[in-house]
């Protein structure tokens, strides 16, 4: 607790504006914006694998929590382990990820700053000793050198693949071995992303190299909105939000975004159609 004092200390207590910012590098606030765009507009697979990482480490880091059942620190008074820590295991997996897919300089120079920010957020803001923010790096390094090892593997394969072998232990954690897992309801938000996304992957890969620009930035606001569109359409529904309901509103949502740039390029194909029709009419 004294790394936790030192920075709390008066001297740096000016820097509270920067740590609530750089809390932010791990949070879905700053996930899904920019996996979204990555994936519609730049690389699909590096970017949906980095999505399908998020959602796998969601799941599985309770399961680590539960394991080695270290308290949060008392000054937050709140009940749970914080060992390894979520957030910042979930950061270094995504950002991890596209560091090594993405080699540009000044885009991992970016990613790295976000991961030293968000440790240090964390550690200011009394969330986390620095025990558990080590082990979430730890842990997060471990899951990289498998699915990068997995990803080599699955090559060839469709996209999809990756997914379908990530929800093996992702239900064998939620329904066998993580306890009592009912009143976690971002567990069921993420295993169901999961199922739909893998789903919808399967069903819908797209390859990037054959689109426009137009297209690209079509599908990014179709899909966009499509998943705010679902999430608040659930909501409204007159239906018990159980957990399978929540799993299966973001069983949707995760569906939605593979399956966008397929119904973008279908309307765009019905339009040129449309539009040679009328022409060999004319003639």
């Amino acid at each position: 607790m004294g790394v936790l004092f030192a920075l709390r200390s008066e001297h740096l207590m000016s820097l509270e504006p920067i740590a609530n910012f750089c809390l932010s590098f791990g949070h879905v606030s700053a996930y899904l914006p920019v996996l979204l765009a990555g994936f519609f507009l730049w690389r699909p697979k590096a970017f949906g694998f980095a999505l399908l990482l998020l959602l796998f480490t969601m799941i599985y880091n309770v399961e680590l929590k539960y394991l080695f059942k270290v308290p949060l620190p008392p000054a937050l008074s709140k009940e749970g382990y914080g060992l390894p820590s979520g957030h910042m295991h979930a950061a270094f997996v995504v950002w991890g990820w596209l560091f090594l897919q993405l080699k540009n300089w000044p885009i991992r120079v970016i990613l790295s700053s976000m991961l030293g920010l968000l440790a240090f957020a964390l550690l200011y803001k009394g969330f986390h000793y620095p025990i558990d923010i080590l082990a979430a790096v730890g842990f997060g390094a471990l899951t990289l050198l498998i699915f990068s090892l997995l990803a080599k593997a699955l090559e060839r394969q469709k996209p999809g693949m990756m997914g379908l072998l990530l929800l093996i232990p992702s239900t064998l954690l939620i329904f066998f071995l993580i306890p009592n897992p009912y009143p976690k309801i971002w567990l069921w938000q993420a295993y169901g992303a999961l199922i739909g996304l893998t789903l919808g992957w399967l069903l819908n890969a797209m390859d990037a190299t054959q689109t426009d620009w137009l297209t690209k930035f079509a599908s990014f606001f179709m899909g966009f909105s499509g998943m705010v569109g679902l999430f608040y359409t659930f909501a409204l529904l007159p239906f018990e939000k159980t957990y399978f309901f929540i799993g299966l509103q973001f069983a949707a949502m995760g569906f939605w975004i593979p399956l966008t740039p397929k119904l973008i390029r279908s309307c765009k194909k019905i339009l040129l159609n449309g539009k040679q029709t009328k022409k060999i009419t004319k003639y």
